[in-house]
């Protein structure tokens, strides 16, 4: 898998196909009966085949389906939509979602090529979830589409979006695009969405009324089901949840050698640095965020007369530390935000949030090493590791490969450490790993930063 949590609607790799029906392949011309299955919520009645020539006929007959193929050509992807489950499949990357006692899960597939399924989504219903494309989001009463009628453009904004998810297009090629039609023809095999974007030409046609992947259908006959996540391994994300805790920063070249410590906090972040660290350019600070938090601040004209000016922080601002012999002076800089965002827990801040870390939502890619110790092998998620730190690996010209996650206990304090593997060249060779070390889960706060927190919010406008 090059890119695991890709979401469904990024542009994919897209081949022009025909939707002739000569084109398509295991079209069954019998209609009724009952699918089973032993997934949940897997048990649907087929509608009876439509009429010939009527494009919503055939498109109410595959809204009610759950049992069908849509390709996108011989070489594309492919859309199955099955009883219990739902398979993107183009080659490149497959994607899917099924059914379980209790909620939905994610199917991925590994480097490998293997097909893995995520942790549960309790609650969540498979079908009309949103998790999907699907012809049920083309809502025919925003259309004015009579029966009888063998080609449509469609002319709703929601519908035409609906359209492009389909087609795997981005949502920014709505502007793009000259024509959305659905065609129909004498058979439902002739059934076909057509888009066309800058003169191109992209089709979606119907490929099958057996709905079933080769690929799924294999993970269930193997055992395969959700993945539960081992209670340790499960711990170490828990410690990360609320945002407060303290990073041992190692040397990026020699682990042995520290630069001192970072602290996490859900509102601040803060840089406190040793010797070794400022001698290697690091420097002491700490960035605190708010939202929208109006003030009146006092102002000293020259004659020593106090005016008050307005001032509205929102965003995240700069805190000048300077290490005294009686403690930690902070020194607020709160003309201007140093970073646009009010919630630098978020990825975008760069303060490098391990909950933000997407490997935590595909822990079923873990594969156990013993000992509390779990290997993650995905270019995909370790490139994304290293991105939220900063890009250390990438900048320095290696190539993040993998990621091991392991916990220990070290003087009463427990810590969770990751090494992100990296090759040099762009073979699978592991030439090197780079450590990130966090403690002090619950711990992290800075008493100074606080206070001067709280001497800020005095000036706060009621």
């Amino acid at each position: 898998m090059k890119n695991a949590h890709s979401a469904l609607a990024l542009a994919l790799s897209l081949l022009l196909c025909s939707c002739q029906g000569d084109a398509l392949s295991s079209i069954s011309s019998g209609g009724g009966g009952e699918e089973t299955s032993s997934l949940p919520g897997s048990s649907v009645s087929e509608p009876s085949l439509p009429v010939p020539n009527d494009v919503r006929a055939a498109l109410v007959y595959l809204q009610s389906s759950r049992n069908y193929v849509l390709s996108g050509g011989e070489s594309g992807f492919a859309l199955h939509y099955a009883p219990g489950y739902f398979y993107l499949d183009d080659g490149l990357l497959s994607i899917g979602y099924a059914a379980a006692e209790g909620g939905v899960y994610r199917l991925s597939v590994d480097e490998r090529g293997n097909l893995r399924g995520s942790e549960l989504m309790d609650g969540t219903e498979l079908y009309g979830s949103g998790l999907f494309p699907s012809l049920a989001d083309i809502d025919l009463s925003l259309e004015s589409l009579e029966e009888g009628t063998a080609s449509y453009a469609l002319t709703n904004k929601l519908n035409k979006l609906a359209a492009l998810s389909l087609l795997q297009l981005p949502s920014s090629a709505f502007l793009k695009a000259t024509s959305f039609l659905l065609k129909a023809g004498p058979s439902i095999s002739d059934f076909c969405l057509e888009i066309t974007v800058e003169g191109e030409v992209y089709s979606l046609g119907l490929a099958s009324l057996d709905g079933r992947s080769e690929d799924v259908e294999g993970f269930f006959a193997r055992g395969g089901s959700f993945y539960e996540a081992p209670s340790d391994l499960a711990s170490y994300r828990d410690a990360f949840a609320a945002d407060n805790y303290i990073r041992d920063v190692l040397d990026i070249s020699d682990p042995t050698k520290t630069y001192g410590n970072e602290y996490f906090m859900p509102s601040y972040w803060v840089g406190l640095y040793n010797d070794y660290g400022h001698s290697q350019g690091a420097f002491d600070q700490a960035f605190v965020s708010f939202s929208h938090v109006e003030l009146s601040l006092p102002q000293a004209d020259a004659d020593g007369e106090i005016t008050y000016l307005n001032h509205v922080l929102d965003g995240t601002y700069l805190f000048m530390l300077s290490n005294l012999e009686d403690g930690l002076e902070v020194s607020p800089v709160l003309s201007y935000p140093y970073i646009t965002t009010s919630d630098l827990t978020d990825s975008s801040s760069g303060l490098g949030y391990i909950r933000q870390a997407l490997f935590w939502d595909y822990l079923e890619f873990a594969d156990p090493l013993g000992e509390g110790t779990y290997l993650i092998e995905d270019s995909a998620l370790a490139i994304d590791f290293d991105a939220l730190n900063g890009g250390q690996i990438q900048s320095a010209g290696y190539y993040p490969r993998s990621i091991l996650i392991s916990g220990r206990e070290e003087g009463g304090t427990s810590y969770v450490d990751f090494a992100i593997n990296y090759s040099a060249g762009s073979g699978n060779s592991i030439d090197g790993s780079t450590n990130f070390s966090f403690f002090g889960f619950g711990e992290a706060n800075v008493a100074e930063v606080e206070k001067a927190i709280d001497d800020v919010l005095s000036y706060r406008v009621d």
